[in-house]
């Protein structure tokens, strides 16, 4: 059942509140206007949550993507898409350093294993860009990934 902290004078909702939508998901933070204005989080019906800011009813600002699974993603949002730097802290260990715009992989993104490895891969629009290269932890030597696709 929604519940937020009051209503502005034309009846929408706003202040602090929850709302659970048909779907399961529920959202717990600000709104403004009857949309989600400000820092809150979100809780899919799928276990993953988002917390973190919001603009116009969509993720926008800084915040933090968990998900079912264990992994996490630290970074900007704007207007619902990944935008900006990136880090992703996966369950096992691993992690991902990088930038998005318009929620695409873009610029240079760097994979750390957890075992020390590490490979460093281009991007442009998504897309991977040039050559990857792969550190690995045991040796001083770097190996050139050119038939690999990221």
């Amino acid at each position: 059942m929604p519940c937020w902290g009051g209503r502005d004078s034309d009846g929408k909702k706003a202040g602090e509140g929850q709302n659970t939508y048909m779907n399961g998901d529920r959202y717990d933070g600000t709104w403004k206007n009857d949309v989600r204005e400000g820092n809150g989080t979100l809780y899919m019906a799928s276990g993953n949550k988002f917390t973190g800011a919001w603009a116009n009813d969509a993720m926008h600002g800084a915040g933090v993507y968990s998900y079912a699974d264990g992994d996490r993603m630290e970074g900007e949002w704007k207007e619902g898409k990944r935008h900006g730097c990136f880090t992703v802290y996966c369950a096992n260990g691993d992690r991902e350093e990088g930038e998005c715009r318009e929620g695409k992989r873009h610029g240079r993104f760097t994979y750390y294993y957890a075992n020390g490895d590490r490979a460093v891969q281009e991007f442009r629009e998504g897309e991977p860009h040039g050559r990857r290269f792969f550190y690995p932890a045991s040796s001083c030597m770097c190996w050139l990934l050119c038939c690999i696709e990221a």
